[in-house]
């Protein structure tokens, strides 16, 4: 690569990240910033450098918290299920999707339907159906699978079904975050297995390589 075309691509990318600065970085520094000092939000505006006021009371408030911990507990375990869940479910509408078929073409773009579509309308539909009142999950739940009554999803802390303890919204929530984002773990799964040769495939399976083999000696590495 030339000066030349590094200087370039510098510019090229130089917008990008003066947005991501503005708008991502400076306001994480502030918001650190702020959690070592004694201040009001409302005096944020007409705050001077020579008046800062550091502390550590408001960690120490935080950290002694259980509030603090539960809901970084939840955090954790919303980040954690959602990720791998997309990437799971990702995963496998890839495999499934692998093999040229008659109408692939529209399933594929069916499947990023979820991901392109803006998170308002995605919300509101998802509240739509999980409607306690008219919602078309609880119609079906409670006409054809048995349910004793509707469920609020989405304000239900909890609910015993049996011998288990359902995080109900939390679980409504993780399983949102799954449907909107697998979309996107689907389309580089997909981008990444049409790279590998199909020949490679072809002589594993000529080898005598099951299904399961395949996929875990040749695609999943990749």
């Amino acid at each position: 690569m030339s000066r030349r075309e590094d200087r370039d691509g510098r510019l090229l990318v130089a917008p990008t990240m003066l947005v991501v600065l503005a708008f991502a970085v400076l306001p994480f520094l502030a918001v650190v910033l702020f959690a070592f000092l004694d201040v009001r939000l409302v005096d944020i505006p007409r705050l001077y450098l020579d008046e800062l006021d550091f502390t550590g009371e408001n960690l120490a408030g935080v950290w002694a918290s259980p509030r603090f911990w539960s809901a970084a507990t939840t955090t954790v375990v919303y980040a954690a299920a959602s990720s791998a869940g997309a990437i799971v479910v990702g995963l496998v509408v890839a495999l499934a999707l692998r093999r040229p078929f008659r109408g692939r073409g529209l399933i594929r773009a069916l499947v990023l339907v979820p991901y392109i579509l803006p998170v308002v309308a995605a919300t509101t539909i998802w509240k739509t159906l999980l409607n306690p009142g008219y919602g078309l999950v609880n119609a079906v739940g409670t006409e054809w699978l048995g349910w004793a009554g509707p469920v609020a999803f989405l304000t239900t802390t909890s609910r015993d079904v049996g011998p288990f303890t359902v995080p109900v919204a939390l679980c409504t929530v993780i399983a949102f975050e799954v449907w909107k984002t697998a979309p996107l773990a689907f389309l580089f799964i997909t981008a990444r297995l049409q790279v590998i040769p199909g020949d490679i495939e072809e002589a594993a399976q000529i080898d005598g390589a099951g299904t399961t083999r395949i996929f875990r000696h040749l695609l999943l590495p990749e």
